[in-house]
């Protein structure tokens, strides 16, 4: 899918990324992560170094991706794991100030090539299960409540088939 205006790719955290040592794409990167998985609503907003490293923990075994407006300005972020036939999805984040713009969704249907492109048949993943994000995922995107035995019952269990274009 393409967004007039907005780039996705790749996304690196170099090997030797720590709180302490982060560059700024770096620290763009987690604020946003960060903020979106604990609901804090700004970005930029004050974590400590172990937050930091944790989320830096978290996503390094992860392929991390981001997008980008004209400005260069990191304004998303996604991290997900392609395992055996489908591709994990640890985490989508959008600045707040620029969510309902469409770069969620732009996100997503991204996230569908890069499954094609690992040959995964379906992204899977855990939402939040406030109303929000359900309609996001579930109402919006296309995604289903797989409705699995989940241990951590504060999360509900999406995902969506992904079919190669012909």
């Amino acid at each position: 899918m393409y967004m007039s205006g907005y780039s996705f790719r790749e996304f690196s955290f170099r090997y030797s990324a720590c709180a302490d040592d982060l560059t700024d794409e770096e620290a763009r990167y987690i604020y946003l992560y960060d903020a979106s998985r604990n609901n804090y609503g700004e970005v930029g907003t004050s974590i400590d170094e172990n937050d930091i490293n944790h989320v830096i923990d978290s996503i390094e075994a992860n392929i991390s991706y981001a997008v980008y407006d004209d400005d260069d300005e990191m304004v998303g972020v996604a991290a997900v794991e392609p395992l055996s036939g489908h591709l994990w999805l640890e985490g989508v984040a959008v600045d707040p100030s620029r969510r309902s713009s469409g770069i969620g969704a732009f996100i997503l249907n991204s996230l569908k090539r890069v499954a094609v492109e690992n040959e995964c048949e379906k992204i899977s993943g855990y939402s939040q299960p406030n109303s929000s994000t359900v309609s996001f995922y579930l109402r919006n995107n296309g995604y289903r409540d797989d409705n699995l035995p989940n241990p951590d019952s504060r999360y509900i269990p999406i995902s969506i088939d992904v079919e190669a274009e012909s």
